[in-house]
């Protein structure tokens, strides 16, 4: 028998990493690059950059909660190197960690010193006018590793915003223009907590009105002009796992998340071979079981970090799900195996998965890159 080995991660890979992506920084990232990324991304390549106009209010005596590093004699623009979480600037959901600052209150910083750019900042009054440049997220594209699906979702404001960061949306020059990107979504703001959207995700329209076509500043505009509560069209990502369904025996798979956070599966209980075995009855739409794209209604489930599944009852079963680590790893026959029941060639017998050879095939899938490494793993 033949088992195959998935990994699944839904966060974007080596090549687009955390801190590197302009669509999966988060608002709560301490961390300023070191030195030589700094000298490295002093501009945005022009075919690359993007520019908006972020306007914040702040009383008397109060900091924006903004870091920021570079300047002339720092051998860098300046550059946003931290928002604090909770404070005014990450409140806004308008800047990003990596956002360039060309202006402040129509002052233009080129040739400010970095103690001179703090000193402005601080001392620059109750409103404050940032002219920011920033890097264009990638374009999507589909193909055959990866498909487009929609999901509706409400959500209800806080202090006039959502809890996330857009970037993209229509550009006189074509090159640049985009989809209206979710670039970062705000730790403990209203999309955080509700689950569903995700950095790198497509914001179609707010309320029915559609955002193709609109420029970043109309986007803007239409999610501050809509009422408390509002319902998003999101686009996301799947990955499109084809050896899952040409798959001829059992798989692992395993997939990363975040600590507490669903993977969106719903349990139930199914017969199979006069037994009673435990099967996906559900897939939340854009939960990280979803967008994995190796989990699918019907399969069944033979184990979960390494526990049989074989004598647990559905809600012993939905427990050992509900308290999966970061890295969950479901053994699984697809659904469209199950009728096949795993039997040997000539005698009908169940193989024990222990006592297979094993082709190891894995697969580490994220929303926009996929990769693939072979081997043989002998038990």
């Amino acid at each position: 028998m033949i088992a195959v080995s998935f990994k699944c991660r839904c966060q974007i890979l080596r090549r687009l990493t955390k801190d590197e992506s302009p669509y999966t920084k988060s608002a709560s990232q301490t961390k300023p690059p070191d030195g030589a990324l700094a000298v490295r991304r002093q501009s945005i390549p022009e075919e690359f950059k993007g520019s908006t106009v972020v306007e914040l209010m702040k009383k008397e005596g109060t900091t924006l909660g903004l870091t920021v590093s570079g300047g002339v004699d720092k051998d860098g623009k300046p550059r946003v190197s931290n928002l604090r979480q909770g404070g005014i600037a990450a409140r806004s959901d308008q800047l990003d960690v990596g956002d360039y600052i060309k202006a402040v209150n129509g002052i233009n910083l080129a040739k400010f010193r970095h103690d001179e750019i703090i000193s402005l900042l601080k001392n620059v009054g109750e409103r404050v006018v940032l002219e920011v440049e920033y890097e264009l997220p990638p374009v999507s594209v589909q193909g055959s590793s990866v498909i487009f699906r929609t999901v509706e979702v409400t959500l209800h404001k806080e202090g006039n915003t959502f809890g996330f960061v857009i970037r993209g949306g229509a550009h006189d020059d074509r090159n640049k223009s985009r989809p209206v990107v979710i670039t970062c979504v705000r730790p403990g703001g209203p999309a955080d907590r509700e689950g569903t959207i995700k950095p790198g995700d497509r914001l179609l329209s707010v309320d029915g009105i559609r955002l193709l076509g609109t420029t970043h500043a109309e986007a803007l505009g239409i999610l501050k002009q809509c009422g408390q509560e509002a319902t998003l069209l999101i686009e996301y990502d799947i990955s499109v796992m084809d050896s899952v369904a040409t798959a001829s025996g059992p798989l692992l798979v395993e997939v990363a998340k975040t600590p507490g956070a669903s993977l969106g599966v719903a349990l139930t209980t199914s017969m199979c071979c006069n037994k009673q075995v435990i099967v996906i009855d559900k897939i939340k739409s854009a939960s990280i079981a979803d967008r994995c794209g190796a989990l699918h209604a019907g399969d069944h489930i033979l184990s979960i970090d390494g526990t049989s599944m074989e004598y647990c009852t559905l809600a012993e079963a939905t427990q050992f799900l509900a308290n999966a680590t970061d890295q969950v790893k479901l053994e699984i026959l697809p659904h469209h195996q199950t009728r096949l029941a795993l039997k040997g060639p000539d005698h009908g017998e169940m193989i024990p998965l222990d006592k297979s050879l094993y082709l190891l095939h894995t697969v580490i899938a994220s929303s926009r890159r996929v990769r693939k490494i072979w081997g043989l793993v002998l038990p």
